[in-house]
């Protein structure tokens, strides 16, 4: 074999390894990358549900108050029927109405004031399912 020919050889030979050790290194890398990233979304997924939840913790806080309030009136139909019963709504902007409803259809929010007619609280599932609980609930709508 002559001198040009071994060096031809020793050429492909280490161009062969080099392109090895490429796909290899690729392989790797590619793999390494695909779970830093996904490490990476796990931890921003699991930081934005607690920012949620503490976000949703909020909004339950000032329904719950509002249900206490609508509770310690203990059926007295002239305050329910005040837009004051509703009060809590004012101390958090991110809250654009809240409302109640009573087994006579009677529907008021804190903003638009008596719905009575326009929505039946009735035909809906949230009245159903809240009518049977052992606690008033105030529905909120939020941004």
């Amino acid at each position: 074999m002559k001198l040009k020919q071994k060096f031809m050889m020793l050429a492909c030979i280490m161009a062969a390894a080099i392109a090895l050790v490429c796909a290899v290194s690729y392989y790797f890398a590619s793999a390494e990358l695909e779970s830093t990233t996904n490490r990476e979304l796990s931890i921003t997924v699991a930081k934005e549900a607690v920012q949620l939840n503490g976000w949703l913790e909020t909004k339950k806080a000032f329904g719950e108050s509002t249900s206490n309030v609508l509770t310690s009136l203990n059926g007295d139909m002239s305050l329910l029927k005040t837009q004051k019963v509703l009060g809590t709504i004012i101390s958090d902007k991110e809250i654009l109405d809240m409302a109640f409803s009573l087994q006579d259809k009677y529907i008021a929010c804190y903003y638009a004031g008596d719905i009575t007619g326009k929505l039946d609280p009735t035909t809906r599932a949230w009245f159903n399912n809240m009518r049977w609980s052992a606690k008033a609930t105030a529905i909120l709508k939020s941004r």
